[in-house]
């Protein structure tokens, strides 16, 4: 009988990268198949989106510029930036039709 060894996250990711490698790779049948510098360039843009997520969650939708002026959260725009690059990599990287981390 043979045992796969569990891949592990490169140790140059960040902490939220990290995870996300981890969810994916734990979420498909054949890990060692996705292994590589497309994978860390997915779970980075994961960990960007949640992180831009949290601070406008965190911070409110509408913050205020330097003036004291409302305006909308500059997160907004990583969290597309980072949406539309998960968009681009996740057929790859899903174990099946399904979107696994519902993005």
């Amino acid at each position: 009988m043979t045992t796969r060894k569990k891949p592990t996250p490169p140790a140059h990711l960040s902490a939220g990268a990290k995870q996300a490698w981890k969810e994916v790779t734990a979420a498909h049948p054949d890990p060692a198949t996705i292994v590589g510098p497309e994978l860390e360039a997915y779970a980075v843009a994961i960990a960007r989106h949640r992180d831009a997520a949290d601070r406008i969650d965190t911070e409110g939708a509408i913050i205020s510029d330097e003036r004291g002026r409302p305006i909308p959260h500059p997160a907004f725009d990583i969290e597309r930036h980072a949406q539309a690059d998960i968009h681009r990599w996740a057929e790859k990287f899903a174990p099946d039709d399904s979107d696994p981390l519902g993005i």
